[in-house]
């Protein structure tokens, strides 16, 4: 249960579903980020870096859902930055719903004149929570992210921007030190609780009373765990799998990534430096 923080209302626009019955928050990761925040009373731009599948833009909806429940800002939004074109688009959105204007009337504005319109919007809420999703070009996103002069520092830090990204250096165009959280792989446990959260209750956590059968199981569900490098988006698939297929036991699926493992090592067409992309391939490959 969210602490609700204020009785305003709060404007949204365009956010995300988000599956909180399934999510698990890296410790970690949101102690950085709250403590970034209150730390930090004129940070307006915290950037999450991290590996293709590591949670980021889970963490982003997280945030977001936490702000509108608890009614912290005037304002919480999404924008797809994974593209200049995405970003306008949700932009014009954005300027269509809040001045109320017909998609005629948007088609006669330049990009120049949307980005200002939105500028001129968010000058008028006294805080809000943005998030600026997969914003991994940084030759060309930063020049349409808000201006620093719009974010400013004003209300002590209540206009906060959040950006997701796989590099590091997507902000330091924009003029502005960011709060930087890089974005690492969970606990142990924490990848546990994820796998079992997907797999419909399927325990595999080590109990003194289990028999043989359920002890392997335990052993199995641990080694999947580590050989995934516990990367949020492969573990969530392979207990999701699992919970829609409770005949395939865990050993079985153990020696299914296994075998898919073997299979890439043996192909020279996967030249991917990221090595997320090689573990989601063999996530697909085993179910």
């Amino acid at each position: 249960m969210f602490e609700i923080k204020s009785n305003q209302p709060v404007t949204v626009f365009n956010i995300p579903r988000f599956d909180s019955a399934h999510h698990v928050e890296v410790k970690a990761v949101g102690e950085a980020i709250r403590e970034g925040w209150t730390e930090w009373s004129d940070v307006v731009l915290t950037a999450m870096s991290g590996l293709g599948g590591v949670g980021k833009t889970e963490t982003a909806k997280s945030l977001v859902h936490e702000a509108i429940a608890s009614r912290e800002y005037e304002l919480v939004g999404w924008f797809s930055a994974a593209s200049k074109d995405q970003l306008l688009a949700d932009y014009r959105q954005f300027v269509m719903e809040r001045r109320g204007w017909s998609s005629e009337e948007m088609k006669k504005l330049s990009n120049d004149e949307v980005h200002h319109e939105v500028n001129s919007l968010l000058s008028g809420f006294s805080s809000f929570l943005l998030v600026f999703d997969n914003a991994d070009d940084h030759m060309s996103i930063p020049q349409w992210l808000p201006y620093h002069s719009t974010l400013g520092t004003a209300g002590a830090g209540r206009r906060r921007m959040v950006l997701t990204s796989r590099k590091d250096q997507v902000w330091r165009p924009m003029g502005v030190t960011p709060c930087i959280v890089r974005i690492g792989v969970p606990s142990a446990a924490e990848a546990m609780e994820m796998l079992m959260r997907r797999a419909a209750g399927r325990s595999f956590i080590s109990s003194s009373g289990a028999d043989d059968d359920e002890k392997g199981e335990q052993k199995a569900a641990a080694e999947l765990i580590e050989e995934t490098g516990r990367l949020p988006l492969a573990v969530s698939q392979l207990g999701a799998f699992l919970g829609a297929h409770p005949e395939v036991s865990i050993v079985e699926l153990l020696s299914r990534w296994r075998a898919g493992q073997k299979e890439l090592m043996e192909r020279n067409d996967m030249s991917s430096e990221d090595p997320s992309v090689k573990t989601v391939w063999i996530t697909l490959k085993t179910m």
